[in-house]
């Protein structure tokens, strides 16, 4: 029996470790590319939900960067469902900015992803968004016609939020084309969806697009019901924007109803809540109208305030460019 020498059992131990750390790396190999797989969609999730926040807010630029983000994330992890909701988010900003042509290429890829993922929810959506930019146009019969395309892909007895969505820029495409019936129709169809899943945020759009087909009917007790009706579920959810754009159209519906008083006040409250966000094409809209309430009214303090204001925001705003 030969004794084995120091440097020999070293060598022994050394190969033995070297041997495990590789059988136990192998092994754990797996499992760690799943946790970091899950760790990476949950943070584009994340992100997804900071995106949603600022574009609430009607902080673009920022919004931009988490849906990227949530992008970039998603494909590292080939998540081909994320992916798809990333190209709508980007896209979303894109059209609000007024970029259309940016905003339909990325409903486009979301389109063509979702047809060959067969993912059917996804693929209603991304086509309802690329109508929304046709209505955005006033390319109504064209909004149309894609809306209507969408509609066939829709599973008997679905009642999805994407589906509500569906029908109400249906409703707003009859609207735009003077169907005003047809528009009550396919917007009530909507409403019905979101009460029933308390999807208050959609709800407020319904209600804020009938309260628009009732006041071009000329009906602007029924418009103003609804007007209020969309600002109570704004405020439900704290949507900002659509919080200012409820109270800038019962501003509207007031003026033409001959109450010029309460329509002023509907415009400032608007105008404040633009301000609190800071965005700055909405309050630029409202001094506009506030100079023309204000003028009516007489009041010419708040006629010079506002003019001067106006004036210092179209400045500033040039000057950011």
């Amino acid at each position: 029996m030969y004794a084995i020498r120091p440097e020999g059992a070293f060598k022994k131990l050394a190969l033995a470790a070297a041997v495990l750390a590789v059988f136990y790396s192998c092994s754990s190999a797996p499992q760690q590319q799943t946790e970091d797989k899950v760790e990476r969609r949950n943070q584009a999730a994340q992100y997804v939900e900071f995106g949603n926040k600022y574009f609430a807010e009607a902080q673009y630029d920022q919004a931009m960067k988490f849906f990227q983000l949530a992008l970039d994330y998603n494909q590292s992890v080939d998540n081909q469902e994320g992916i798809i909701k990333a190209y709508n988010s980007i896209g979303k900003v894109h059209s609000v900015l007024g970029d259309a042509r940016s905003a339909s290429e990325f409903f486009q890829r979301a389109f063509d992803l979702a047809r060959r993922q067969n993912m059917n929810d996804l693929a209603i959506q991304s086509a309802s968004n690329l109508g929304e930019i046709y209505l955005n146009q006033s390319k109504f019969q064209e909004a149309l016609d894609r809306f209507q395309t969408a509609l066939k892909q829709v599973s008997a007895g679905e009642e999805s939020k994407d589906l509500a969505v569906l029908f109400h820029n249906i409703g707003s495409a009859y609207k735009g084309l003077g169907k005003y019936e047809d528009a009550l129709r396919e917007l009530n169809k909507a409403k019905a969806i979101n009460l029933k899943r308390k999807e208050y945020a959609e709800l407020a759009n319904n209600y804020y697009q009938l309260a628009s087909v009732f006041s071009k009917q000329g009906n602007y007790d029924e418009a103003l019901k609804y007007t209020e009706l969309a600002l109570e579920n704004d405020k439900k959810v704290e949507n900002s924007v659509g919080i200012a754009k409820d109270l800038y159209a019962m501003g509207a519906i007031l003026q033409k109803s001959g109450k010029l008083q309460a329509a002023h006040e509907m415009y400032q409250r608007s105008f404040m809540v633009y301000r609190a966000i800071n965005f700055l094409p909405g309050m630029l809209n409202l001094l506009e109208l506030l100079e023309s309430t204000a003028g009516a009214l007489k009041l010419e303090d708040e006629l010079k305030l506002y003019r001067d204001t106006r004036g210092d925001l179209k400045k500033a705003s040039e000057l950011k460019k």
